[in-house]
């Protein structure tokens, strides 16, 4: 069998669930009763929706039911046959600790546009078999042709029953299928699998020995019993296949999604929504050199997309390698390999091409936006920054929507705005020259210029910016490609590359592994690693992403647990936490850490009366003896009053360094 690898973290949300409340009140004037799942499928088009309407599923969710089932109903609800079942085995160690497959399988597979109607995911271990996947533990995405979107589901096995609660759109960790945590989803339609997967192949062919590529399989692994059951049978299929699926999901159903809300009635969120990709990164793919070839993608130092405009303005007679070939070649003989390199996702540069084949923009209009930091090939905060600065001036002082019926009217409108600086358009010049500004020092520069009234043609190297013409960009794009070929090219793209893992770590719920401590400043937040004693000890960072169900008023709550090793510490007294609970009243929540040792230190105790939603914080935990750093550490959260449903739905431990940042609870999301 063939195991493919991937590594991102949030990719599924397993629970250990307790019987689920029922409605109550409490002293405080705390009211809940707990919705009905049939009621919230009512109104769904999809096959899962379907399936669980036919089935015996209570009215709260309650279901017997497991991957293999849940599979052969919805392909009755498609008309596929389970002949038509692949499955795709992805391997990483972010939730078990070890190399541990999670399995993700379609129907109608031979179709790719009908096999991206359906995707279902199991991701952890078994109790009953540490080396097998739970086939109860389950994730689910199936599309509603009505609302053109796909609709989330999961299933959480219920401690001590044969028996699954179904969730309906849920709300964690979907942020893994939407885009970085620092953007809102604006009603945007999320993908059916992480955001990276919509190019999934240059992430998989990573270099075998960079430290989050090889995750081979057990062999008791391969031949568990479930894991046999879900890949046996010729079922198993190829990461190839994998991609066009995934492909097709994007383009022919989410992307096309997207561009249909271009006819709608004008509405300014909306209309932003759709231009965010051309500023704001939304989705992150990786590169990686080509074996010993010294070949890169032109994306490594030329803005993902920009290749494409230049050939949408005309298709040939341009005098660039970078273009032409879109790659860059090292002259360097020997050095360091490039892996895992963060570029412009592909779904933005999909979804960008589609935007300008409508003709909702021009070519030249998307070339003005890659010329702003034209050195910063992705996370560009200029870019960004210009469309949250408009963003929040329209919201204060929403135009006049009487000559724009549609969003596509509206768009065009929409797009002068952001291109503002400082109240002075940066759309200088004529259609075919761009406002070409190096980096952020050039920024700066420009400032002063837009003021004076003086941007004019002149020597952007020496000043940071220019007015250029189309050839004139290019060829500044050609010296930056060129540099990067030349000796020390590859050197300075490897630091590079940690400075950009660093962005992917701390705004991506899914990326790749990458030593954190790399990327924490003296600065890092409530604690810093300076605030822990013993740094010349052996340090440790884990985290468990294991969603578990908390029982709504039960009082032994719900414990999760981190081995830590390599501390070799036998006097640690502080701790760095770092939580993650969702919660719609945590004044219920009580939240303890025992150590090694077995001593027990309250973490936090809310007011009763505190009727704030979520815990998501850093907390330090002082022990009263001196505790061993290796072990196991476990963390308990009590639900201590009946009414509220929450989840533990991630925490990190350092010792001796900052906890690993953590998935934020919930899917925040603000109205325009």
């Amino acid at each position: 069998m063939v195991a493919l690898v991937l590594v991102m973290t949030g990719a599924a949300c397993a629970v250990d669930s307790g019987e689920q409340g029922g409605g109550t009140c409490t002293s405080s004037g705390k009211c809940d009763a707990p919705g009905s799942v049939r009621s919230e499928l009512e109104d769904l088009d999809d096959p899962i929706a379907r399936w669980l309407l036919a089935s015996p599923m209570t009215d709260s969710g309650i279901l017997r039911t497991d991957y293999l089932t849940a599979v052969e109903k919805v392909a009755e609800q498609m008309g596929c046959g389970m002949a038509s079942m692949r499955t795709f085995v992805l391997s990483d160690d972010l939730v078990a600790g070890r190399p541990f497959p999670r399995l993700i399988s379609t129907l109608c597979s031979d179709d790719d546009t009908r096999a991206s109607e359906f995707f279902i995911a199991a991701s952890f271990a078994d109790d009953a078999d540490p080396d097998d996947v739970n086939v109860t533990n389950l994730e689910m995405f199936a599309w509603d042709t009505t609302a053109r979107r796909y609709r989330f589901y999961a299933t959480l096995p219920i401690q001590g029953r044969d028996e699954v609660q179904v969730e309906v759109e849920v709300r964690r960790c979907t942020q893994c299928h939407l885009n970085s945590r620092s953007l809102d989803d604006d009603g945007m339609p999320m993908l059916p699998i992480m955001n990276e997967l919509t190019r999934p192949w240059p992430h998989w062919n990573a270099e075998p020995d960079f430290p989050s590529h090889t995750f081979e399989l057990t062999d008791e692994t391969k031949s568990a019993p479930n894991f046999s059951a879900l890949t046996g049978g010729g079922r198993l299929a190829s990461a190839a296949l994998f991609e066009q699926i995934v492909r097709s999901g994007q383009s022919n159903r989410v992307i096309a999604s997207r561009l249909r809300a271009r006819r709608d009635p004008a509405d300014v969120g909306q209309a932003m929504a759709l231009l965010r990709p051309l500023f704001c990164d939304e989705q992150v793919n990786y590169a990686t050199e080509d074996f010993s070839s010294g070949v890169m993608p032109a994306s490594a130092v030329v803005t993902g997309g920009t290749r494409d405009m230049f050939l949408a303005v005309r298709p040939n007679d341009w005098p660039w390698q970078w273009l032409n070939a879109d790659v860059i070649r090292f002259q360097e003989a020997s050095g360091d390999r490039v892996a895992m390199l963060p570029v412009r996702g592909a779904a933005d540069v999909e979804y960008e091409k589609r935007l300008v084949s409508v003709k909702a923009l021009t070519p030249q209009q998307v070339l003005r936006i890659r010329a702003l930091d034209w050195s910063t090939p992705v996370f560009s905060t200029i870019r960004c920054d210009l469309w949250k600065q408009a963003r929040a001036r329209l919201r204060s002082a929403p135009p006049d929507l009487s000559a724009t019926p549609t969003n596509s009217e509206l768009m065009a409108l929409l797009y002068s705005e952001i291109m503002v600086l400082d109240k002075h358009s940066l759309l200088a010049g004529t259609g075919d020259q761009v406002v070409a500004v190096r980096d952020a020092a050039g920024l700066e520069e420009l400032r002063a210029a837009l003021a004076a009234g003086t941007v004019a043609t002149g020597d952007c190297a020496a000043d940071g910016f220019c007015l250029v013409d189309l050839i004139g960009f290019g060829n500044l794009l050609d010296g930056r490609a060129k540099a990067s070929e030349a000796s020390g090219g590859r050197a300075a793209l490897l630091d590079d590359r940690e400075r950009r893992l660093c962005v992917v770590q701390d705004d991506f719920a899914a990326r790749p592994a990458f030593d954190r401590a790399a990327c924490l400043g003296a600065d890092s937040g409530p604690a810093s690693s300076k605030d822990l004693p013993g740094q010349g000890v052996g340090s440790f960072a884990g985290a468990n992403q294991e969603v578990r169900l908390i029982p709504d008023g039960g009082p032994g709550g719900v414990t999760s647990r981190i081995s830590a090793t390599g501390t070799e510490d036998d006097s640690v007294e502080l701790v760095n936490l770092r939580l993650a609970i969702a919660h719609g009243w945590r004044g219920d929540l009580t939240v303890r850490l025992t150590a090694p040792s077995g001593e027990t230190r309250d973490v936090v105790s809310f007011d009763p009366s505190d009727s704030s939603d979520d815990v998501d914080g850093i907390f330090l935990v002082v022990f009263d003896s001196p505790t061993a750093g290796d072990g196991e550490w476990q963390l308990t959260v009590v639900d201590s009053a009946a009414g509220e449903q929450g989840f533990l739905e991630a925490w990190s431990l350092g010792i001796h360094a900052l906890a690993p940042s953590l998935d934020s609870p919930g899917s925040r999301t603000a109205p325009f």
